[in-house]
This record gives C-alpha cells, sequence and structure tokens, in this order.
C-alpha cells in the first residue's frame, strides 16, 4: 500500500514483474492511464466508514511504453481531506474476489501504520542516530515495535478501567506521556521492588495476569496522560517600518557600484 507519491509506471512496472499485489493512491499526472472501450465506473456499494465505492477497469501505461490493466476504486469521501479532495482513485491489480469496499477500508488503515510509525520515532525514540550497524537498528527498531504493542494494551486498559472525570477518546490518551512515566518510573522499580517479587507472573495464568492488570488501571488518573493538542497557529503579524520604506542592502550595494 502506498501514497500517490509513489504512483509511477517504475513502481508497478516492478510489482507486475515480482507477481505482487498493490493498492496505490492515483496520483494526478503518473502515470498515464486510459479508459477500456466498454468498461464503464458500476457502483460498488459502501466501505466499512459507509462511503459509497465505486469501480472501474483501466489501463496504465509503463515506463516500457506498454499498457497494462488494472482496477480503479474510487471512494466518494464523507469528509474532505485537508486539500480538499473529495474522493479518492485507488489503482490495484487485487483479485475480483477481494470487494472494492475492503479495498477502500484497507487502504483507510495505512494511516494507521504511519501513525504508529510516528509513535515509535517521537515517543518511542526508536530512530537511534547512533546505530549506524544494520543489524543494530533492525533489533532496535523491532523492540520498539513490540514496546508499541505493549503500550496500545496500555492504552486500552486504561480507557476501559481508569479513572476520569469526563469521557475520554483512544486519541486523546498520549502515547508519549505513557512512555514518560514508563521511563522515569523504571529505575524506581528495579530499587524497590526485588526480583524474586516478579516471579510470579511468569506463574500466573492469562486470565488472572488479564485481572491484575484491569485492577491496576483502575487506580489510574487518565488526566495524567492526556494529550496536550495545539492550538491554531496565529497568522505572522505584519512588519512595520515607523513610516520609513524598507531597501534591501543588496539594492543599496547595487547602486553605489
Amino acid at each position: 500500500m502506498a501514497d500517490r507519491n509513489f504512483c509511477d509506471g517504475t513502481l508497478i512496472e516492478y510489482f507486475q514483474r515480482y507477481e505482487a499485489f498493490f493498492i496505490i493512491r492515483q496520483h494526478g499526472s503518473c502515470p498515464s492511464w486510459r479508459e477500456i472501450p466498454g468498461e464503464k465506473q458500476v457502483a460498488k456499494g459502501t466501505d466499512e466508514q459507509g462511503q459509497a465505492v465505486y469501480e472501474q477497469r483501466i489501463e496504465v501505461q509503463l515506463v516500457d511504453g506498454s499498457w497494462i490493466s488494472v482496477r480503479r476504486i474510487t471512494v466518494v469521501l464523507s469528509d474532505a481531506t485537508r486539500d480538499g479532495d473529495s474522493q479518492l482513485n485507488l489503482l490495484t491489480n487485487l483479485p475480483a474476489r477481494v470487494g472494492a469496499g475492503k479495498i477502500s477500508s484497507a487502504y483507510r488503515a495505512r494511516w494507521t501504520i504511519e501513525n504508529c510509525f510516528g509513535h515509535l520515532s517521537r515517543a518511542l525514540n526508536a530512530e537511534i542516530r547512533t546505530l549506524c550497524y544494520p543489524g543494530a537498528a533492525g533489533l532496535c527498531f523491532s523492540l520498539a515495535l513490540l514496546l508499541f504493542n505493549m503500550m496500545s494494551l496500555v492504552r486500552w486498559l486504561l480507557l476501559k478501567h481508569g479513572q476520569y472525570s469526563d469521557r475520554y477518546e483512544i486519541e486523546d490518551v498520549s502515547y508519549y506521556y505513557i512512555a514518560d512515566e514508563i521511563s522515569r518510573s523504571q529505575f524506581a522499580f528495579d530499587e524497590v521492588i526485588d526480583q524474586k517479587q516478579w516471579r510470579i507472573f511468569g506463574k500466573m495464568s492469562s486470565s488472572a495476569f488479564a485481572s491484575f492488570l484491569k485492577q491496576t488501571a483502575s487506580h489510574a488518573h487518565l488526566a495524567r496522560y492526556r494529550k496536550h493538542i495545539r492550538g491554531p497557529t496565529k497568522p505572522r503579524p505584519k512588519r512595520r517600518f515607523n513610516g520609513t520604506r524598507h531597501v534591501a542592502t543588496q539594492k543599496l550595494l547595487d547602486a553605489r557600484e
């Protein structure tokens, strides 16, 4: 799955050569495409978000000048994107048994993957610049993915069983503040709790461990982990020169010459 910046004939040809499936948002100008005679746009119902979905088979041009047939999925968005787009056009070579609605929902889930990578780089510091060796960087990234799954569970437990003064949504609990508390409390745990006291969790059943997590989460106050959303950016005030007109230094030098 890829955004429209990766929609070109070279990449599509690469996918075709290695018999790989793809879902790519269609770019406005690349690659060149044309309609197939007799192939009209057909309504395919709605996706999981209730958005209308249409499908049409078209041809796109590869870098060698040849044309291949792909499915073009058009999704009419319930809310326009921040760029003002009211619909998405997706190109895919998935077989017909994969419905257009499922393709639309899968592409929408792509943002959850990118958000995950954003949390990994910002809250979990998964991109350590000093790790020059690919193996070390891969290990660090894998550990960060594992920690991200654990923190997602913690977030769900906090929202489900934590204490809050008003209703919280899943987006209101910050990964950053959870990671910050884990990093600050780790040294205290190591000093106060002996290693032998952790062995009980190794012998605990899954249901007992789940009950322990729920009970622990019930004592947490969600206000400590709430996001601080930045307000709208104020427009930059216009510069004033006390009635005098600003003159570039380069213009003065050119006039002196």
